[in-house]
């Protein structure tokens, strides 16, 4: 039986596909892989994050943390163009809102600093990144271990676009 992730989040070749509900019906969104410019940006993004958490986590105030913690508005939206590409123009065209829009972003992201099993994930957490749970987290700390990130870059141009309305089954 295919999981609900499944049938909204899949890779077709090196392409990431995103089954969502828009204003005007179902419809499928392929964003392209990344550029390895790019993907490369989005790591070091995910590493500057990984490090501010350490830092926090060993004691640092919050405050000296936060801005290496977070992205601003702005990198949030540069983040989304880039991983969108195109894809976010057909997002707008289709009169997507917000909520949505920013979800296949995070989709993405997962999608490019680990697998489309990253991505299903956020798309079962609605958008939240899924947290570990309590063992895997005492795993980690016990071990010293990080969580592997994956190589998301690749040679092309980021591009996208859309596909009709069927889903998956």
């Amino acid at each position: 039986m295919v999981s609900d992730a499944e049938q909204h989040v899949w890779e077709d070749g090196d392409d990431l596909v995103v089954a969502l509900d828009t204003p005007g019906g179902p419809r499928e969104y392929v964003v392209l892989d990344v550029s390895a410019e790019t993907g490369l940006w989005v790591q070091s993004l995910t590493e500057k994050t990984r490090k501010a958490k350490r830092r926090l986590d060993a004691g640092e105030a919050a405050e000296d943390v936060d801005a290496d913690l977070h992205l601003s508005d702005e990198e949030e939206s540069r983040l989304y163009e880039r991983l969108l590409a195109s894809t976010l123009e057909d997002l707008k065209a289709d009169g997507v809102g917000w909520k949505k829009t920013k979800l296949l972003g995070q989709i993405a992201y997962a999608w490019v600093v680990a697998d489309v099993d990253a991505a299903r994930k956020v798309w079962e957490a609605g958008g939240s990144a899924p947290k570990p749970n309590r063992a895997q987290r005492r795993a980690t700390a016990a071990s010293g271990s990080r969580t592997k990130a994956g190589t998301g870059a690749a040679s092309r141009t980021s591009t996208a676009s859309t596909r009709g309305t069927s889903r998956r089954s």
